[in-house]
This record gives C-alpha cells, sequence and structure tokens, in this order.
C-alpha cells in the first residue's frame, strides 16, 4: 500500500480534519433511500433486460484485469495498452470521437510545468532526493518553495495514520487554524484522499511505508524542502483521457458517463476500477442499441478518465472544458462496483443541493435488487470535479471495498461481471427514461 502526501498551496483556509470535512460536491448521505422513500422503480421496456452484448462481453473485463495491462498505471505502458483497448471498443460500439480523436491529453502539473526538486531530510538518515512523476508531481509556480515540518497527530479514524504537515517557509506559527499552507498525509484510498477545492493537489507524493514509519518516528524533525522553477514554454502529456460521443439532438446539454481506468499498482486493479470500466462500456453499449433509430435529447459523454488515482487528474481537466462548452450538465460516474459477496451500493453526491437526482439512482438500485447503503463523507472520486464547476454529479460505489483495493488482493475473483451488467442496466434505463429531468 502506497500513502499519499498532500500539501495545499498557498492562500486560503487550512483544510478540516477529515472527520469533520464535508469535501466539496459530498455531502454526507444521512441515510439510503428505501423503496418508498426512493423513486419506485421498475425496469423499463426501453432497456430490455435479455440484451445479450455482442461488443463488451465478459472477455472485455478480463482483458482490462490481465496482466498485459499491468494494473493500467497512469503513464506506464499498460496504461497505454488500455487506451488502445478502450479506443478499439469505441469505435466498435459506433460512438462518435468527442474531439479529432477519442483521445484527450490531460496533465499532471496543470497545462505548462518546470523543472523542481523535492528533498526528503531525515535526522540520521541520507537525504532523498525524489524523483518527479515516480514519486511525486507538483504544480508550476515559486509560491510552493520552502520547508514542510513532519508533524504527528492522532487521526479521527483510529484504522487511519494520519500525519500532519506544516509549511514553515511562510509561517512560523505551528497552529493549524492560523497556516494557510497545511496538508494531510494518509493512506492513498479515496474514502479518505485530501482534495484541494477546484483542482489537483499543489504537491501530490507516493511514498513506501517504511518512509511514512521513519518520518512519524522523527515527529518534528523530518522536513521536505521543496525547489520550483517556473518553465512556461514546456508542456508535456502525461495522460490521456478516452471520451467517446452520442450525439443529442441539442448539443446545449450534456450527460457525463464516467469511470476512471487507470489502477495505483501494477496488479490487475479490478474492482478499482476496472469494474467501473466495464460497466461504463456495457453502459455504452446498451445506449447505442436504444439510440439506434433515434437521438436523445442531449449529448450522451462516454468518458474513461485517466489520473484518478494521482488526485482526479483527467475529470478535473474534463470538468472545467464541459464548464465551458455546455449550458446544462449532469454527471454520473462509476467506481469500485460490482463486489463479489454483499452489496453496499452507495450514491454519494450534494445531497441538499442533489437530493432528487441522488434518490432516483436509489430507487433505480433497489428496483434492481441492489443492496444499498448510506453515502460515505470524503468518498473521493471524479465526480467531485464536476460538483465543484457547479454541475450536478455522483459516484455509484460500493462501501465494503477498503479491504481489497490498492493491493495485490483486488483481482478479477472480487467482482461479479453479471452484476455488473445489472447494474449498466439500471443506469442505462435512468439515461432513457428519467435523466432529462435534471440536466440542469
Amino acid at each position: 500500500l502506497f500513502l499519499c502526501i498532500l500539501l495545499t498551496g498557498c492562500g486560503g483556509n487550512p483544510p478540516k480534519p477529515l472527520s469533520s470535512q464535508s469535501p466539496p460536491g459530498s455531502t454526507l448521505n444521512s441515510q439510503a433511500p428505501s423503496a418508498s422513500a426512493a423513486a419506485k422503480a421498475t425496469p423499463s421496456k426501453s432497456i430490455q433486460a435479455e440484451t445479450t452484448p455482442t461488443v463488451v462481453t465478459e472477455e472485455v473485463f478480463k482483458k482490462l484485469c490481465s496482466q498485459e495491462l499491468k494494473g493500467r498505471v497512469m503513464g506506464q505502458s499498460g496504461n497505454t495498452k488500455a487506451q488502445e483497448e478502450i479506443c478499439g471498443l469505441f469505435k466498435a460500439l459506433d460512438l462518435k470521437p468527442y474531439k479529432e480523436g477519442y483521445l484527450d491529453p490531460v496533465f499532471v502539473n496543470s497545462t505548462k510545468r518546470g523543472a523542481s526538486t523535492v528533498i526528503m531530510r531525515i535526522p540520521g538518515e541520507n537525504s532523498l532526493t525524489l524523483a518527479r512523476s515516480a514519486d511525486y508531481s507538483i504544480a508550476p509556480g515559486k509560491a510552493y518553495d520552502g520547508k514542510y515540518r513532519v508533524v504527528y497527530q492522532a487521526p479521527a479514524n483510529p484504522d487511519e495514520k494520519t500525519l500532519l504537515i506544516v509549511d514553515e517557509s511562510n509561517d512560523q506559527n505551528d497552529s493549524t487554524q492560523n497556516n494557510p499552507n497545511t496538508g494531510y498525509i494518509h493512506p492513498q484510498s479515496r474514502l479518505y484522499k485530501s482534495y484541494q477545492r477546484g483542482a489537483a493537489p499543489a504537491l501530490q507524493m507516493f511514498l513506501d511505508p517504511t518512509l511514512i514509519t521513519k518520518l512519524k518516528a522523527y515527529d518534528g524533525k523530518a522536513y521536505l524542502d521543496v525547489m520550483v522553477e517556473e518553465s512556461p514554454d514546456i508542456q508535456t502529456t502525461d495522460g490521456n483521457n478516452v471520451i467517446g460521443l452520442i450525439p443529442g439532438k441539442s448539443h446545449e446539454s450534456c450527460l457525463i458517463l464516467s469511470a476512471h481506468y487507470d489502477g495505483i499498482h501494477n496488479d490487475t486493479a479490478a474492482l478499482d476500477n476496472a469494474s467501473g470500466t466495464y460497466t461504463l462500456l456495457r453502459l455504452a453499449e446498451r445506449l447505442r442499441n436504444a439510440y439506434k433509430d433515434t437521438s436523445p435529447d442531449f449529448d450522451i459523454l462516454i468518458c474513461a478518465f485517466d489520473g484518478e488515482e494521482r488526485g482526479l487528474i483527467g475529470s478535473a481537466f474534463f470538468a472545467e472544458e464541459v464548464k465551458k462548452t455546455y449550458k446544462h450538465s449532469l454527471a454520473i460516474n462509476l467506481d469500485c462496483v460490482g463486489l463479489n459477496g454483499d452489496d453496499s451500493y452507495m450514491v454519494i453526491g450534494n445531497t441538499q443541493r442533489d437530493s432528487g437526482f441522488i434518490n432516483e439512482l436509489y430507487g433505480g438500485l433497489n428496483a434492481y435488487g441492489l443492496k444499498n447503503v448510506p453515502g460515505l463523507e470524503s468518498y473521493q472520486s471524479d465526480h467531485i470535479p464536476f460538483a465543484d464547476a457547479g454541475i450536478p454529479a455522483v459516484t455509484i460505489g460500493e462501501r465494503d471495498i477498503l479491504s481489497f483495493i490498492h493491493s495485490e488482493q483486488d483481482t478479477a475473483d472480487k467482482v461479479d461481471p453479471a452484476e455488473l451488467d445489472k447494474l449498466s442496466q439500471m443506469v442505462a434505463e435512468f439515461v432513457t427514461d428519467k435523466a432529462v429531468n435534471y440536466i440542469k
């Protein structure tokens, strides 16, 4: 298991402890609506249950989980092969390219980046110069220069080992209440990842747990030295979203259907998130069949996002583009679904703003016999950048996943492809019958 260090940039208020923080666009669901409280949906005749896939078969799921793709880690060869696989399926499904082609480049460090140096200094140990991209990513700008002291803080959740980083380069006050440059170290899990509003984190690092143990042991005496040089003329593509389109009657509104295809380890990354990617592809096939002889009222964007595991990078880039292109939008993201055994589906989103949308999807889960539970606070996934942009957005995912994801145990046998097919049918029904009521 790798751990993630997030240091927020200068300015703004310090983040609150995760126990009390509701991330942007993700308000805690106080309870999962029951079949009586949510919309009492029944399976739609417009999306036939007996639809047999001819393009997106279970072999596609096996391919996504294969050793050939090596976990689909951003920037590595397995990720590129996954892009090629998804592009081929989009073409076979006759999805239109969103731009000139299906690939839409994304960048880890904004659109421009320059040289940087990050040195880990631990008492009694040799200084360790970290490698960019492999060990960390950082936004350009001298504002992030400085010395960051590592201080241990007791975790709000007994199962989590939380460390606090204080930036002493701009503020000598160790009080997190007064220091605007504060971030958290914690396990690299979407349930606990800190996320800076409106953008990927300024500095993100992936460290071996033995190094985290050393940092904790030298509480208050270990430092990160960060030096950044701006080179605005340098631009590098770090990854690619894969975007397909089912054109609508109107191009002023759109529905974004998404899942991230990248993983975090050179393992199968089956549950996280070959499961969501396969469901997205199966959903695309259902919708292509449903709109064979007609068009939806709105554009449908089928989005396989890159860089979710590195800080929601692909979705953050695309959310900005959607906001500029469309007047009205809606987003449904699929992440960690189809867990073999007892289900624990959640619909995570802003329950204060989008309760009708969320309850409608809970009603669909009930109608299809998919057991569901209250949505967790801090479930960080690719709906967040869209919610931050003011677009109604949710993630459908399962709660009981932490013992599998981001580990060698995240294997294909943990996922039930038949259940993924059922979930794709449920979402397809929402798209054809109900989505138009919530696109705004």
